[in-house]
Parts: structure tokens; C-alpha cells; sequence
């Protein structure tokens, strides 16, 4: 019985496929491949072809030269692998019975390369893999995978130069433990068109894998032969390449530790000048090592520069190229043939993949390959090949046996297969970490070198000196020849640095010193040599600390900012609602106020946090204006005494002198520092009393020392933590945490407002008896304190704008706020306070809609939207009015607590500003300069009964998924509940398709979001346990496939019941 039919078919003229078999016993196909010439229509061919194939599954590859050798040709002894005598194109079927291969499965993997194909690159490297991993992730096999008995044939496009992507990708899926290959399909080689077919389907732009179940008793082994040999052990490491345009600009010589172009290192190795180089190179080629195994990566062209070359397969930069020396193809090719026989009974058949360009080069000898093989074998003239990992330039095939029952079927390569496999997979792996190695080489070479050109340039600096002064021992000459040697040295340290920069900027978006002014300046004076210090200093300090964590401290404050005062404006903004609301019982508004008051102490915190963190970024101001301390210190005084009296504390304070002048500087921070101390008093001490004393020491007639001291008999500091207890996060005992609360932060702002105003503090301490800190700070003396205060200030801003005043009850005010909470509660306490014409709109860009269809008296704005942003927005409305003459007041509303937030509003054009968490009368203070409210007292909000709702819910309070008490909380109408419970429907449900769609391995910057998303808006609905779970959710930021299955899996569950409790209480 016939296991595999291998047929030539001249022009396609073959008309019934089917008839190859019909008359065969038991066969049964179970793949066709079809190698199909490049001058034949390859569309015509698929749809002739595919139509009497029906369901049997199908293959067709375009090949640069089809291999053929048939039972027939054996037989007839007419061998002519390589189809020299034939004139005409051809089809080359081979056509597998069930009986070698039981099972079958074809897959098609799109390679997202067509942006390489035009050479304008889209996707960096990292995101194409990921594309190529999530196409990879959705293959399904309807059989096991096993190395020993599966394998994958695997066809590229190959104008795509995707081989290298494709299989990283594949093997960090994990899923298929199998050998591929296979080969990159042809065509002519003009490089026009490469296509393949599956199942009668054109395609380009992506790779074909046939998963391959080999039938019970035969086994397939894989071969490949190549024609280079090491020429020594010597290698130089790429630091310059392009993987989508196989680019290898510069390589780094690790005989000479220097950097230079690709074929400046050819032209060293080889003894030749760059005009005699693509002679000198013939006979050669390039490879890397894999497992201790060779593979070629052939020179497919010489740029015409004179520096880099285009290559037939991917280098990346960390790559180890070695020079390999060819030998002769058709003695290597037997000699490799004969080594893989021993042993080995003969073959069934086999597939051949062989490259395009081994073909090319030894067309004079191609007939003396006719007696290669001895059994059918057919496959194509590849643009590259696949073995485990892409290669070029080589030979792979594998062969397929038939194994008796009592046959020992021994096969080195394959049972060493689980050690191949690693090193297939490790080689993706390692590439990432020589890159990482050969960045750091280059890193250190800079160093290095710098400091070399340091020393050499001060020696030259000096010999120029000495010849000034006619005490040389060198002549000028001399001293010419050392520059020039110097100015060369800097090129290829400029060349050096230029790389470095690059290979930077690919995996961030910093920018980093101009390598070429660098160069101009090394070029242009011996004594801007510093700049290069200054270079490697930056390199190793700043660029690692300034760079990394003044980012982060910046990107920390404008999130921090935004992201923590939204919420906390909600949470303080009902509480004080509910504070007020006269329905309220008594037991309910201590809660409120309780609320209130832990979202002022958090609110306290992240103002910490900010402060510290503006301080260290220098972007702490001071004021400097007129005012008096003893009437700050009065107040901080009088605010502190209930709290001390409360714990039985007893408070005092008492001045060196009574007459304390007024002070010139920042009242505000002062107040921060004598707040901060005394309050840590209070809380440390369990009884006794807590002492101020304020001292003052003359300087001249204009300055003067304030000596600050704070005793108190508490719990005390040992010596050992005095040392540190100025630093951040930084407390006495770790238990104090938990026994008194605190961050560890407020000493820390402490010392840095007392150094940012050019005092000093101390402490000294005893265990068991007490603390005394104390801090000294110089001031200006002032004659006065500041004229202008705030409140002065206000009456002066209302005065100007009384006349303009529209009445309450009939103003118009258009509402721009993204963020729900914050829209419900700007809704509900613009009607307690009297205002029923309002609109509200989502993002700046329906504003500008809504400001063209109506007239409005005023604009409440906030900062921070999508599409188009509160600043945006503004500028857009003032650019307007400037050709309309008309101006419509715009109140800015944000929680950006960043320095400068209420200049930059002015400077857009606002015209205030209103700083989030809301206070109702500072709200109501900078709405009365354009609006006139009654003295009177507005009327509640009618209350709405939730009785039947809430009780429903109370009986079913242990598994409720939903409580409804948060929903009630904002929402007073059924109406009111439908219209959010629609929207939390909607919102949810595109979060979860977005989970759905990247169920994938690591780190998932979108599966992040989209279950923040999720968590916000089960949290605000009350849906606890869905609040928990996408909580859980969004710290899968790295988590493997599996696990975030398991995720999803939990989230849909628990969703489906928050949405069937919310339709049964909607219905």
C-alpha cells in the first residue's frame, strides 16, 4: 500500500487530481500539497485544484523552484530533482494517505506585516509578536500534541520577513511542544508577489501551519545541512540592526573592543579594502549558534554607503556573528546525508525545503544531487527555511519510516528533542538579554573611553602649555599627530553613543544628549572635552536617577492629584449633604459626619504626599508677604486646645518677648510646620502637658531668628531613631502606625519646609519622659502686615461684577463634567441651592454643541475630559467670542492639586476657579459674582420613599448581589434608578468583551483598564462582590492565560447575578 504520491504536473495540465489515488488500495489522503511554479496563475491552479479536492484539506505554496522525484523516477532511473531538464513551470503535488499521517489540521496565522512589505513601519517589535501570539492563543487542535509522534509544517509569506516573529510568538504561547518546518514561500525573483493557499484561499501576510498526527507505527525525523564551516572561534556581537527590514548597519569587535560599521568589520576579517569586498566575501557567510548548532544568516546585499548590508534572514542587536568559511555543496550535502543514514533503516518519503539561494549559487553542480535520495520526495526552493527557529541557506527535510512491531527506531536529534526544543525557545528569550548585555558593553566602553580621552586631552592640553613656554619636549608635530589620533578616537566613541541613544529611545521616549553636538564639539576644540565627562556622568547618575525618578515623581503628581481628590470630592460632597439634610435622624448624621471627617484626615494624607513630593521636585514656592506670627500661632492655639483638653492634655505656650514684629515671608507654611509639631505632641502624650515656647533673637536692624520650641511629657524617642525620624515613611516604633495613626510623612514635610525657609530643627528626646523639638528660622522684619488679604480680596471681586448679577431662579448654566458621581452631585446641590435651568454635558466637544444651540449665563467646567478637555474647550469659546464681541463666564471645576492649576485656568480664559472636594459656600461664593440668590433658606428636596425596595433587598441581605443602598444614596426616583442601572448594564458589558478579547499572557496594559473600569462602576452601584472581584482583576497586570481565564470566568458568573437581581428590581 502507497503511504504518499508525489506527482509533477507540466503547465497544471494534470485534469483529475483524484485520479492519482482512485486505483491505489486503501488510500485515503489526508493532506495535499501543492508546489506551484511562479510563472503559472497560482488563482487559476488553487480554484482548478481545490475544486476536486473538496473537504480533503489542501495546501498550495508558491515556490521559487519546485523538487521533485517520484516512485516513478526512481524506478525509471530519470532523476532530476531540481527539474533542470524540464522547460515549462510546473505543479508538484504530494499527496499524503492516512495511513502515514492519520490527522490533519490546517490553521492560518495572519503576520500584521504589510506596513514591512512598503517599508513603513507601524507596530514596534514587541506589539507585532503580540499581535501574532493572540492569533497563535486561538488555535485549537482537535488532537493531543506530542513531540514524538506530531509535527507542524509551517509556510511563510515570504516577502512578510516575519519568520522571526511567528515563532517567538509561537513558542511563548507554550501550547504546541512539536517540531516546525518548514519554509518561506517563493516566487520570481523579482520579489513581487508571494502567495500561498489554504482549503482553496488565496492569502498573503500569513503563515500556514499543518499540525501533523503521525499514524500508528511510522515516525518522521527531521534533517538539515548547510554548506558553511566555522572559520574560527572569533565573533562580533550586533549593536546596530533592523529586524523588519533586516538591516545590519554596526557591529561591535570584541578583539578590539570597538565599535564599526558592518563592513568595516568584513574588510578587517578578510584583509581587503571596502571596493574589493563583495569579491573578497564570496565563499562566505555569517551564522549564529543555537544549542551549540550552527545557523546561516547569508548577506543578501552591500549597502551602497559602504557601512551596513541587507540580509536573507533576522540578526537582532546582542547577536553573537560568527564568519563561516563555504565548503563544497554537493560533497557536504552527502556527507551530512550519509551521517543522518547510519543506522537508520530506509525511508517512506521525505518533504524538502531548500533554499532558493544554495540553489543559485551551485547551478553547475545541481546535477550531481540527482542521487541525494533513493525514496519520493518533493518540496520547494524556499526565501528562507524554518527548523525549530528560521535559518536561510540550508537544506531542512523531513523523512518519514515505517517502524515494525519488534523495529528499535533510533533517532539522535529527536531524542534529544525536549533539549532542542528549550534551546528554540530559550534563543527568543536570550535575545532580549544580549541586547540588554550589549547595550551595557557599549555602556561600559563609553565609560571607559571617556575616560581615557579625558586623561589623553589633559596630556595634550599640557604639552601644548609647555611648548607655549618653550619647555617641550615634544615638538608640535609631534602633538598634531596625538590630536588626530584623539579626534578619531572620538568619531567611534560619537558612533558608540549614537547607538546607545537609539537602542534607548525603542523602549522609552526620553531624550537623550545630541550625540552629534557631542561630535561637533570633541571636532571643534580640545578644550569642550569636559562635555563628554559631563556626558558619562549623566549617563551613569542623571540618567538613572534624575530621568527615571523625576518621572515618575512628576507622573505621580498629576495622577495622584486628580485621581484621589475626584473620589474624595464625592465622598466629602454627600457627606456634608447629609449633614445638612434636616430629615435626617441624629444617629445618621454622626455617621455622615464621621464620614466626613475620615475623608478630611485622607484627604490631609495625599496633600502630604503631594507636598513632599513638590518639595524634592523643586516645586515648592514661598510667599513672602507681611504678616504676624503670634496671631498664626494664637489660632493653631485655640484649634488645638479641645483637642488636647479631650485627652486630658494640658496645652500652654509663652513668648521670650512680647514684642514680636511683624514677619515677611510665608505665613501659610509656617502655620504647616507649628501645626505639624504641635499636633504630634498631642497625639504622643498619654497625660501630663504639652509646652510652646516661641523665642527671639535679633540678627541686625532688618532681621531677626524665631527659636520655635515644643515640649511635651510623651511617650518619648530612643536615641538610636532620633537619627531618623526626619526621614520619610519614617516613624519611632512600628507599632506607632497602628497605636496613633499616621503616615510617617509629616516630620518629613516638617524638616523640608524649615530648610526650604532657611531654618534648621531638632529633637532631643528621653524614653518615658517626653520630646522636645524645636526649629530656627530667619525672617525679614516687615512694617506691616499684608494689606490685601483674602477676604478683601473677594469683596473687592464681587463689588466689581454686583451689576451684572442674573437672578437664580431663571439663570442658565451649562454643566461639563465626565465623571458621574461628580455630575450627580454638582445636580443636586445646584437645585438645594436655588438652580433649576441647567444642562449637563459629558466632554468639552458636546459643550461647544450645546453652546451653539442655546444661551447660557454661565459655564461650570470641568478640567479633566475625554475627547476634548476643560482647557481646550475654553480656549475654543474665548476664540469665538473674539470675532462675536460676547463673553460667557466660565467657572473652572478640578482636583488637579498640582502647583500653578489656578494660573493655568486664568490663562486660558476662565474666569474662576472652584478646587475639588466642592465646599458648598466657597461654591455659592464664586457663583454669587454672576448670580443673585435670596437670603432665604431653599426648600429640602422632597424625600422619596425606597421602603418597598430597601425591605425587599433586607430580606435578602447575606446573598444580594446588589446593595441597593448605594444606588439609593444619589438616586431619589425609580426613574432615576433605571436610567443608572442602564448605564452600568452598558458600561459593564463592554468591559467584559474587552476582558474576553485579552484573556493572554503578561503584562496587558488594556486588561487593566477596562477592569479598573468594571470595579468603578460596580462600586458605585453597590455591587460588592463584583467590586471585589475586578479589584482583584485589575492586579493581574502580569498573569498568564490560565489565570486570567479563571478571572473571566468568576467575573461573567458574578455579573450575571448583579443583573438579574438588578432586572428583578427594575421590573
Amino acid at each position: 500500500m502507497k503511504h504518499l504520491i508525489i506527482h509533477r504536473s507540466e503547465n497544471a495540465q494534470l485534469s483529475d487530481i483524484r485520479s492519482l489515488w482512485e486505483n491505489e488500495p486503501g488510500f485515503s489522503p489526508s493532506l495535499v500539497i501543492a508546489y506551484v511554479s511562479p510563472h503559472l496563475d497560482f488563482n487559476a491552479v488553487v480554484y482548478k485544484y481545490s475544486s476536486d479536492l473538496g473537504d480533503i484539506p489542501f495546501l498550495a505554496i508558491m515556490t521559487a523552484g519546485e523538487l521533485c522525484q517520484s516512485s516513478d523516477d526512481i524506478e525509471n532511473r530519470e532523476l532530476d530533482l531540481y527539474g533542470q531538464q524540464y522547460q515549462s513551470p510546473a505543479v508538484v503535488f504530494q499527496i499524503f494517505n492516512k495511513s502515514l499521517l492519520s490527522d490533519v489540521s490546517l490553521h492560518e496565522v495572519p503576520l500584521y506585516s504589510e506596513d514591512i512589505k512598503y517599508k513603513k513601519i507601524e507596530f514596534n517589535i514587541s506589539a507585532r509578536i503580540s499581535m501574532i501570539e493572540r492569533e497563535c492563543e486561538a488555535i485549537e487542535l482537535p488532537f493531543c500534541v506530542r513531540s514524538d509522534d506530531s509535527f507542524a509544517l509551517t509556510y511563510i509569506d515570504g516577502l512578510s520577513n516575519s519568520e522571526n516573529f511567528l515563532l517567538e510568538a509561537i513558542y511563548k504561547t507554550k501550547k504546541f511542544p512539536c517540531m516546525f518546518i518548514g519554509g518561506s514561500s517563493g516566487g520570481a525573483l523579482d520579489f513581487e508577489h508571494s502567495y500561498m493557499a489554504i482549503n482553496g484561499r488565496v492569502v498573503t501576510d500569513s503563515a500556514l501551519i499543518a499540525f501533523c498526527k503521525m499514524a500508528k507505527g511510522k515516525r518522521f525525523s527531521p534533517f538539515k545541512t548547510q554548506s558553511g564551516v566555522l572559520e574560527s572561534a572569533e565573533y562580533c556581537i550586533v549593536v546596530e540592526a533592523s529586524n523588519e527590514l533586516r538591516g545590519l548597519k554596526s557591529v561591535l569587535d570584541m578583539s578590539s573592543m570597538r565599535v564599526m560599521s558592518m563592513q568595516d568589520y568584513l574588510c578587517m576579517r578578510l584583509s581587503c579594502e571596502k571596493h574589493d569586498l563583495k569579491e573578497a566575501f564570496t565563499g562566505y557567510d555569517l551564522a549564529i549558534q543555537v544549542g551549540g548548532e550552527v545557523f546561516l544568516r547569508s548577506i543578501g546585499a552591500f549597502d551602497e554607503e559602504g557601512k551596513g548590508v541587507t540580509l536573507f534572514c533576522d540578526v537582532n542587536v546582542g547577536d553573537k556573528l560568527y564568519l563561516v568559511k563555504d565548503s563544497s555543496f554537493v560533497d557536504k550535502t552527502r556527507q551530512d546525508l550519509l551521517a543522518y543514514f547510519k543506522g537508520k533503516s530506509k525511508p517512506i518519503a521525505g518533504i524538502l525545503n531548500d533554499c532558493i539561494q544554495r540553489r543559485a549559487n551551485n547551478t553547475s553542480v545541481l546535477d550531481q544531487s540527482n542521487d541525494f535520495f533513493d525514496m519520493p520526495v518533493a518540496g520547494f526552493s524556499t526565501f528562507g527555511e524554518v527548523f525549530g527557529i528560521n535559518i536561510n541557506n540550508t537544506l531542512s527535510a523531513l523523512f518519514f519510516y515505517d517502524i515494525g512491531e519488534d523495529e528499535v527506531f533510533y533517532d539522535d536529534f529527536m531524542n534529544k528533542f525536549a533539549i532542542h526544543f528549550a534551546s528554540f525557545m530559550n534563543f527568543y528569550a536570550e535575545q532580549k538579554l544580549n541586547r540588554d548585555s550589549a547595550i551595557n558593553q557599549l555602556r561600559n566602553i563609553v565609560a571607559e573611553k571617556v575616560a581615557e580621552y579625558l586623561e589623553r586631552s589633559i596630556e595634550i592640553s599640557e604639552l601644548i602649555q609647555q611648548n607655549l613656554e618653550d619647555t617641550a619636549e615634544v615638538g608640535l608635530d609631534t602633538i598634531a599627530d596625538l590630536n588626530e589620533e584623539l579626534l578619531h578616537d572620538a568619531q567611534n566613541l560619537n558612533m558608540i553613543i549614537s547607538i546607545v541613544d537609539k537602542e534607548e529611545k525603542k523602549s522609552s521616549d526620553r531624550e537623550l544628549s545630541s550625540s552629534e553636538l557631542l561630535y561637533d564639539a570633541l571636532c571643534t576644540n580640545i578644550e569642550l572635552n569636559f562635555k563628554i565627562h559631563d556626558y558619562i556622568q549623566s549617563l551613569k547618575k542623571s540618567k538613572s536617577d534624575a530621568i527615571n525618578a523625576n518621572q515618575a515623581k512628576s507622573s505621580f503628581l498629576a495622577n495622584m492629584s486628580h485621581e484621589l481628590r475626584t473620589p474624595l470630592n464625592s465622598i466629602m460632597g454627600f457627606a456634608r449633604m447629609l449633614i445638612e439634610d434636616k430629615a435626617l435622624s441624629h444617629d445618621n448624621k454622626q455617621m455622615a459626619s464621621t464620614i466626613n471627617k475620615s475623608a478630611s484626615n485622607l484627604l490631609e494624607i495625599v496633600n502630604d504626599i503631594l507636598d513632599i513630593s513638590k518639595v524634592e521636585a523643586g516645586n515648592m514656592t514661598l510667599e513672602r508677604i507681611g504678616f504676624d506670627f503670634k496671631n498664626i500661632l494664637s489660632n493653631i492655639i485655640d484649634t488645638m486646645a479641645p483637642i488636647a483638653s479631650s485627652k486630658n492634655v494640658t496645652l500652654k505656650y509663652t513668648y521670650t518677648s512680647q514684642d514680636i514684629p511683624y514677619l515677611l515671608g510665608d505665613p501659610l507654611r509656617l502655620g504647616h510646620v507649628v501645626t505639624n509639631l504641635i499636633s504630634n505632641a498631642i497625639k504622643y502624650t498619654q497625660e501630663g502637658e504639652v509646652f510652646v515656647h516661641v523665642g527671639l533673637e535679633n540678627i541686625d536692624a532688618q532681621n531677626v531668628n524665631i527659636n520655635f520650641q515644643v515640649r511635651d511629657t510623651g511617650i518619648g524617642i530612643p536615641p538610636e531613631k532620633q537619627k531618623i525620624i526626619f526621614d520619610k515613611f519614617t516613624q519611632a516604633d512600628e507599632t506607632t502606625t497602628r497605636r496613633f495613626g499616621g503616615t510617617g510623612l509629616g516630620l518629613a514635610i516638617t524638616r523640608d519646609l524649615v530648610e526650604l525657609m532657611g531654618g534648621e530643627i531638632g529633637v532631643e528626646s528621653e524614653v518615658g519622659y517626653g520630646s522636645c523639638f524645636y526649629f530656627n528660622i530667619p525672617f525679614e522684619i516687615s512694617n506691616s502686615i499684608d494689606d490685601v488679604s483674602q477676604d478683601a480680596w473677594k469683596k473687592h471681586r464681587k463689588h466689581e461684577v454686583l451689576e451684572n448679577r442674573v437672578s437664580s431662579d431663571i439663570v442658565r448654566i451649562l454643566v461639563a463634567e465626565d465623571h458621574l458621581l461628580n455630575q450627580e452631585f454638582i445636580v443636586r446641590l445646584l437645585k438645594k441651592i436655588g438652580i433649576k435651568n441647567f444642562d449637563l454635558v459629558e466632554n468639552g466637544a458636546l459643550a461647544l454643541e450645546k453652546l451653539q444651540q442655546n444661551q447660557y449665563d454661565l459655564v461650570l467646567m470641568d478640567c479633566h475630559m475625554p475627547e476634548k478637555n476643560g482647557y481646550e474647550t475654553t480656549k475654543h469659546i474665548r476664540a469665538e467670542e473674539e470675532l462675536s464681541g460676547e463673553h460667557i463666564p466660565i467657572v473652572a471645576l478640578t482636583a488637579d492639586a498640582m502647583k500653578g492649576a489656578q494660573d493655568r485656568c486664568l490663562e486660558v480664559g476662565m474666569d474662576d476657579y472652584v478646587s475639588k472636594p466642592i465646599d458648598k459656600d466657597e461654591f455659592l461664593y464664586v457663583l454669587e459674582q454672576w448670580i443673585i440668590f435670596p437670603d432665604v433658606t431653599n426648600e429640602e428636596p422632597k424625600a422619596v420613599s425606597h421602603e418597598s425596595a430597601a425591605d425587599e433587598g433586607q430580606s435578602k441581605e447575606d446573598e444580594a448581589p446588589v446593595d441597593m443602598n448605594y444606588i439609593y444614596d444619589y438616586v431619589d426616583t425609580p426613574e432615576g434608578v433605571a436610567n443608572i442601572v442602564q448605564v452600568f448594564f452598558g458600561q459593564s458589558e463592554e468591559c467584559i468583551e474587552i476582558l474576553k478579547d485579552q484573556c493572554v499572557d503578561g503584562e496587558n496594559k488594556e486588561w487593566m483598564e477596562a477592569s479598573h473600569k468594571l470595579k468603578g462602576g460596580a462600586g458605585m452601584i453597590g455591587a460588592l462582590r463584583l467590586h471585589k472581584l475586578s479589584e482583584a482583576s485589575q492586579e493581574m497586570l502580569e498573569a498568564d492565560v490560565s489565570e486570567r481565564e479563571h478571572m473571566f470566568n468568576d467575573i461573567c458568573a458574578e455579573y450575571q447575578k448583579v443583573k438579574s437581581f438588578l432586572e428583578g428590581v427594575n421590573s
